[in-house]
């Protein structure tokens, strides 16, 4: 389902994949319409709300300004509510790893 169909609905639960700047918002678009609709998609969930970007999409990618909007309560309550879920963490070195892996992507 789009976002624009979303007005007036609710889940209990919404996945909001490709929140990435060129995306959401789009490089075309009105910002500012854009901010609205992406309130529309954030408000749908009565649950949880899933946000994800990639790193690198035909090139290396940045998460939604759109994001940063965010209350910083509303981040941490998210945090403390997947906290108590008991999601793995990763431990030091593998982190590490990861940080390496997305150095490396980025030279390409």
């Amino acid at each position: 389902m789009t976002m624009h169909r979303a007005k007036g609905l609710e889940f209990e639960q919404v996945f909001l994949p490709a929140f990435e700047n060129g995306i959401i918002p789009s490089t075309y678009g009105d910002a500012d319409e854009e901010r609205r609709l992406a309130y529309v998609a954030l408000t749908r969930g009565k649950r949880h709300v899933t946000i994800s970007s990639a790193q690198f999409r035909r090139g290396p990618s940045e998460p939604s300004i759109f994001i940063a909007e965010i209350p910083d309560h509303a981040k941490e309550r998210a945090k403390r509510a997947s906290d108590r879920q008991g999601r793995p963490h990763l431990s030091p070195q593998r982190a590490q790893a990861l940080r390496d892996l997305r150095a490396r992507m980025r030279s390409f």
